[in-house]
């Protein structure tokens, strides 16, 4: 809706006709048709010529606050530890490691498949991830950028965001 001017027009008490909604949205143009309408029905005739302005007023619904409010970012104090050995399990991601589009849960949670930082008692620190969502991207990570597991909790609730998990996770989750 839009701010607009609405002129009715009525002799002597009765309704004749009325500009259309949304119709004259500036004032100026509202300005020269009232002037126009005040020669054409004069008020000494019996007619009368009224002017409403209308606005309307934007504002935020309740409801975008609740979803700006919705955490989607994980963040350690949530998470498990990491496990002395994480293969084969899910991981969280420090929101940190990701450019600013891509901080979000959807992203954070992956499953580690491999490499020697998945064991803690190895040198190496690169773990090979796969991501949870549908159409996953496989790629390496360190063990580093691991800020722990996720509790049952945070696996729900990622379900109830994005679905469940794709089927290569779900199949490494069901050998464990």
């Amino acid at each position: 809706m839009v701010d607009y001017t609405k002129i009715t027009v009525s002799k002597d008490g009765k309704y004749l006709f009325a500009t259309e909604q949304g119709h004259l949205t500036y004032p100026w143009e509202a300005k020269v048709i009232y002037k126009l309408l005040k020669e054409k029905f004069p008020e000494n005739e019996g007619y009368k010529v009224d002017v409403m302005m209308w606005e309307s007023r934007g504002y935020e619904p309740d409801w975008v606050k609740e979803v700006q409010n919705m955490k989607t970012i994980i963040d350690k104090s949530e998470c498990k530890p990491l496990s002395d050995n994480i293969e084969g399990k899910l991981v969280v991601i420090k929101p940190d490691f990701f450019k600013p589009e891509f901080r979000d849960a959807k992203y954070q949670i992956v499953l580690a498949t491999g490499g020697f930082g998945c064991d803690a008692d190895k040198f190496g620190t690169a773990v090979f991830v796969t991501e949870c969502c549908e159409d996953p991207e496989e790629y390496r990570q360190e063990r580093y950028n691991l800020i722990g597991e996720p509790t049952k909790e945070m696996i729900e609730k990622w379900k109830s965001l994005y679905g469940e998990f794709n089927e290569k996770v779900q199949k490494a989750l069901e050998v464990q």
